[in-house]
């Protein structure tokens, strides 16, 4: 049987879209690339994973982002990487139940299968 996982990634960086499948293959997750102007999953179970310094430069539009993000609650684990964001969206964020990551490494995979482990999605291939 095949326990590989979708999981979205919101990412504009190519060197990003090239590391997170090597980074993410060792919890079998398959990362799939979206776009910001296809906006946040709605209602879709599959895992995300959101670049913020690629989709949201500008500090104004990470702002938003971080507001949209812990505005709405999301019936699937979603993690977060940036360089840029105050101690305080920090703790939003984690208040929100998303996983916040400096960069994008293993660990923010490890996170998500962490999070993902007790079948809450369904994200087969």
């Amino acid at each position: 049987m095949n326990t590989h996982r979708f999981v979205w990634l919101l990412s504009h960086d190519e060197v990003n879209q090239y590391l997170a499948p090597v980074h993410a293959a060792p919890y079998e997750l398959i990362p799939q690339p979206r776009w910001l102007k296809d906006g946040l999953p709605d209602g879709d179970c599959r895992p995300l994973v959101v670049d913020l310094d690629s989709v949201a430069p500008g500090r104004l539009a990470l702002e938003r982002l971080v507001k949209e993000l812990i505005g709405r609650p999301h019936p699937y684990p979603v993690a977060a990487f940036s360089y840029n964001l105050e101690d305080d969206q920090i703790m939003d964020l984690r208040a929100a139940g998303i996983g916040v990551f400096h960069c994008l490494c293993p660990a923010v995979f490890a996170w998500i299968a962490d999070q993902s482990s007790d079948g809450l999605f369904d994200g087969l291939v």
